[in-house]
């Protein structure tokens, strides 16, 4: 991006080096988002720095002024016909979003106050030290609201029993289970169908017998 866009946007307050591709075209900028490509013109940029405005202290949040999604919370950006989440639009400025990386909220992970969901107003913060380019594992385990990332971070099962590398099943889809209630389910189970069991194993004996 030119030093010229690069005032317009006041980007130098939030210590953003682009790395957006310079276009052909006088005053444009390209940026990758996902699979799509959008030419950003300097009138985009003035839109876009028109939707917020820099605190004094650039740890803060920067919350986006413009449209948001009612139905997620996001602030929403429109770059000729196509929209973009306000904070994946101000990452992709300084660098490419490939397909499959989302833009992870670190102020959110570390405020655990935050209610999340809609009502969530780090959903609408564009502080590009806010945001970080992860893949939506991390991006969820992260979150201290998402169910995966609030069960990763638990450290003894729902009886109490520890989860440690001797007492962890761990399956093939990343979910954890506790060996030891295993255990007591396999016991249960047992004692529940013993004689039913005991049945089963005394027919197939007999059945065994008759045949010799």
């Amino acid at each position: 991006m030119s030093v010229a866009l690069r005032q317009k946007m006041d980007f130098d307050s939030l210590r953003l080096d682009s790395g957006a591709h310079s276009s052909p075209t006088e005053g444009m900028c390209v940026i990758r988002i996902g699979h799509r490509i959008a030419q950003v013109a300097d009138a985009d940029l003035e839109r876009f720095r028109g939707n917020f405005v820099v605190p004094e202290d650039p740890s803060e949040c920067i919350r986006w002024t413009g449209y948001i999604w009612p139905t997620n919370g996001y602030g929403r950006f429109w770059v000729g016909q196509q929209s973009f989440r306000a904070h994946r639009f101000c990452y992709a400025l300084s660098s490419d979003l490939p397909p499959g990386i989302t833009v992870d909220h670190i102020c959110h992970n570390a405020d655990l106050e935050c209610p999340g969901g809609v009502a969530c107003l780090h959903r609408r913060c564009v502080n590009p030290l806010h945001l970080e380019g992860v893949s939506i594992r991390p991006n969820l385990l992260r979150s201290p609201h998402a169910p995966s990332g609030v069960n990763a971070r638990k450290t003894h099962c729902p009886q109490g029993h520890p989860y440690d590398d001797e007492n962890t099943l761990v399956r093939s889809n990343g979910i954890r289970e506790c060996r030891e209630c295993g255990r007591g389910e396999t016991r249960r189970y047992l004692a529940a169908h013993r004689q039913e069991h005991n049945a089963r194993r005394r027919a197939a004996r007999a059945a065994r017998r008759s045949a010799q």
